[in-house]
């Protein structure tokens, strides 16, 4: 597959990088480091980033979901204001420190692709001198030689791969590269030892057997008066042919020797392919000690390094990750999250959340004091800091039941809803799970319960388009009206969000969410009357009662019939169109309990308000003169309600 690589830093400029989905990331940055070698940047250190998410260098490709034609972002190392004045600059520090390894691989891996371009063309210009060579030998003693000759210059000119450094290999030749020059070797070896017999049998005959004794001349052999009748050694008629092919297999065995060296270092430099000596060098563990040592320093660039090399060390392995806490680590990331570079900062924050993957690093990290300042950072104006900072804090409130209390306490509750008015999708989701983490603690959910600020950080969640940030916001608000009934009545803004879920998803889980919360508004009178006078309820209500969930007719029935039973809004319920949603619900119901609830609020709808009646039956009117009731299964002991006079 490819995918195509974008970036500031090279503006009116995209790259094409040729990769397999299983390759790591280190692979593919292999690939991006040939290219700009070629623009003499080689020494840029650079990231790559797909969806708003840094990839890690010992990640694949198709863990990150990059497929065919996917655009990724050239991230450098430093801001692109940075990085844009660092080109001007020499490169010196870079090869000289950190880089440099990777650097000596690029420049190994570009000296063995330029040796491969020069066997190639040598090589080729062997096999042309070949194929002239095979028509010289029809002339020799051993013509038949031709037909080996032949089969093998055509398979060597037809088959040779077509490589350069820039474009790698072209065509199909280039799939079996190492199978090519495995079996050209072997043709070539055979090709040299026949040329070597014949050219040693044409000399022999030449030398030894060309003559004969006098008296056993043989008169068709030789013309006798070429030589004057003397009775002398005589020497074939095919002298002159005899010496032809003795010279001609010796030289040609000289050129077919030559083929055969060039296809054996062929094989062994086809072995290497881009990112041999760079991708180990990408992902094998950096000197722990000496990158921290770096991160104190006061040069802001080895700190940026420093950071970069620690996040892609603590995203390679756990060993990485528990070498760095033994190693001081924590504490130096918790320094360089406080930087006032922002790459640094991003780093650090990034490589912290990587650590606190591990829940026994968590507890460290927390008696450290590593946690009020992580909740800091969600104040950071960059949103990939804030970001990070929210997905750390995240995986402490997941694995960590007793550092839950902690996060709720020191205005650790503000600093997260502070982060949800960022308005940034992934912060959004990352805080909304923190929430629900921190709701199943008795402790940090009467915290929340205290914390006016989080109701409305729930609700601006719940509106959130994204599906499953949604879901963590309701299953919250859920598990917070449980510990508070009246919590949920607070913030008038959710009941709207709450209504406004059918029109914005389809998604049915969302919506018995909110039925199941609605249910606490019906059973407190200011919620109920809230629910009642609330602008798009009897819409609302229609769609949730098309829906086909059982659960979810159960749970509108309820409602439906707790808010008939109060007396003093079903004069407004009639005024506003209730009857619709009772129709529907009668229409759509399939559990039997729910039946029953929609049959007594029928009943109880119509035998209090005459008008509500006439509507009523002006609905059940229309429905038996052809009203479909397309969802409405067959109960044979279902109850039928008398309908009042």
């Amino acid at each position: 597959m490819l995918f195509y690589v974008t970036s500031r830093i090279f503006p009116g400029k995209t790259f094409v990088v040729v990769c397999d989905e299983n390759d790591t990331i280190a692979h593919a940055k292999a690939h991006m480091l040939h290219i700009l070698y070629e623009l003499g940047r080689s020494d840029l250190q650079f990231r790559f980033r797909f969806k708003g998410e840094y990839l890690k260098d010992a990640l694949t490709l198709k863990d990150y979901g990059v497929s065919d034609n996917c655009v990724v972002e050239f991230a450098p190392l430093a801001k692109p204001s940075a990085a844009i004045s660092e080109m001007r600059r020499t490169s010196i520090y870079n090869r000289r420190h950190i880089g440099g390894d990777v650097i000596t691989a690029l420049e190994a891996e570009v000296k063995i692709f330029k040796k491969r371009e020069t066997l190639l063309a040598n090589l080729r210009v062997v096999l042309w001198v070949l194929g002239v060579a095979t028509v010289c030998a029809a002339g020799t003693v051993y013509w038949y030689s031709f037909t080996w000759q032949s089969i093998f210059f055509l398979f060597g000119i037809l088959k040779i791969p077509s490589f350069s450094r820039l474009g790698g290999f072209v065509g199909r030749t280039g799939l079996f590269q190492r199978r090519f020059a495995a079996i050209f070797s072997v043709m070539m070896l055979l090709n040299l030892l026949a040329s070597v017999i014949l050219a040693f049998v044409s000399s022999y005959i030449e030398i030894v057997d060309c003559y004969i004794e006098p008296g056993q001349l043989n008169t068709t052999a030789f013309d006798e008066g070429a030589f004057g009748g003397e009775e002398i050694g005589v020497f074939y008629g095919c002298k002159h042919q005899l010496w032809y092919s003795a010279i001609y297999f010796a030289l040609h065995a000289l050129v077919v020797f030559m083929a055969v060296v060039y296809s054996v270092k062929l094989w062994y430099n086809f072995k290497f392919e881009i990112g041999t000596y760079i991708e180990p060098r990408l992902i094998e563990s950096k000197n722990i000690h000496k990158l921290l040592t770096d991160a104190a320093s006061s040069r802001s660039k080895s700190q940026r390094n420093a950071a970069f090399e620690l996040n892609n060390l603590a995203a390679t392995s756990q060993d990485n990750k528990f070498k760095i806490v033994s190693e001081g680590g924590v504490q130096t990331l918790i320094s360089l999250s406080l930087s006032t570079d922002e790459a640094t900062q991003e780093y650090a924050v990034e490589a912290l959340a990587e650590l606190l993957t591990i829940p026994a690093i968590q507890d460290q990290f927390v008696e450290e004091g590593g946690l009020p300042k992580l909740m800091a950072l969600l104040h950071a104006f960059n949103s990939d800091v804030v970001n990070e900072a929210a997905v750390a804090i995240s995986y402490i409130a997941a694995d960590n039941e007793a550092q839950r209390e902690a996060i709720a306490s020191h205005h650790g509750l503000e600093d997260l809803c502070h982060a949800v008015r960022s308005g940034d999708v992934d912060i959004m989701c990352s805080v909304a799970g923190t929430f629900l983490d921190l709701s199943m603690t008795a402790a940090s959910r009467s915290a929340m319960v205290g914390t006016p600020t989080v109701a409305a950080a729930l609700v601006q969640l719940s509106r959130c388009q994204h599906h499953e940030t949604q879901r963590l916001a309701l299953q919250t608000i859920e598990l917070l009206a449980l510990e508070n009934s009246n919590y949920i009545l607070t913030d008038r803004s959710l009941l709207a969000s709450l209504l406004s879920i059918p029109k914005n998803s389809n998604d049915t889980k969302l919506w018995l969410l909110a039925a199941k919360i609605m249910m606490y508004f019906v059973e407190n009178s200011e919620g109920c009357r809230g629910l009642v006078h609330a602008d798009g309820m009897v819409e609302a209500f229609v769609e949730f009662g098309s829906s086909s969930d059982e659960m979810l007719q159960v749970v509108m029935s309820k409602i439906v019939l707790s808010m008939i039973e109060a007396k003093e809004h079903r004069s407004t319920l009639v005024n506003i169109g209730f009857h619709d949603v009772l129709t529907t619900l009668r229409t759509c119901v399939s559990d039997e309990g729910a039946w029953r609830n929609v049959e007594q609020a029928i009943v109880l709808f119509g035998s209090s308000i005459d008008v509500g009646m006439s509507r009523y039956h002006s609905a059940r009117s229309l429905d038996s003169d052809g009203g479909k009731r397309s969802v409405q299964p067959h109960h044979p002991h279902r109850v039928k309600f008398a309908t009042p006079d």
